[in-house]
């Protein structure tokens, strides 16, 4: 009984998987495609008004990657904290550290308060980034790591412990 099942399971999630995703958005107009961006500076910016990091970060951290210019978001965030801090990497040609305060200060209706900001140029990164790009023959190992805390289990161990168990 359990190898029938087991066997449904395989052949539902093999289905599922095969399938391509249909468009249901009635409307025909283009998406956008997104453009890696290459950072040349940090800022590190105070900001007074977050009460998640989930919802206010979220809100944040889309609204300056959507502006082409911002690679990347990070908060610094403790709860009944009056200040976290965010450290945003992005390209000082596509968009300025102004630009990024103001742009935080007017998210949901106001909602921030960007206090002291500080803004540093990674010419160095920038310029070995480019040389790698440059050089084939060179290979960096780039280790990926997740913050979220998710660990997702291993399926083929879990369907052969239900099996055999």
């Amino acid at each position: 009984m359990k190898k029938i099942i087991f066997s449904f399971t395989i052949v539902g999630l093999l289905v599922a998987c095969s399938e391509s995703p249909k468009n249901t958005s009635s409307d025909n107009t283009e998406h956008s495609t997104s453009i890696a961006v290459i950072p040349n500076s940090v800022a590190t910016i105070e900001i007074d008004g977050m009460v998640c990091q989930m919802g206010c970060g979220a809100s944040i951290r889309k609204e300056l990657t959507a502006t082409g210019g911002v690679s990347n978001c990070e908060f610094d965030f403790k709860e009944g904290r009056k200040t976290n801090v965010a450290t945003v990497a992005y390209d000082n040609e596509a968009i300025s550290e102004e630009e990024l305060i103001k742009l935080v200060s007017t998210i949901n209706d106001n909602q921030f308060t960007v206090g002291s900001t500080e803004s540093t140029e990674l010419e160095e990164l920038h310029e070995a980034s480019e040389e790698t790009n440059t050089n084939n023959s060179d290979q960096t190992n780039v280790e990926m790591s997740s913050s979220s805390g998710i660990e997702i289990p291993n399926i083929l161990k879990v369907f052969s412990d239900f099996l055999f168990n």
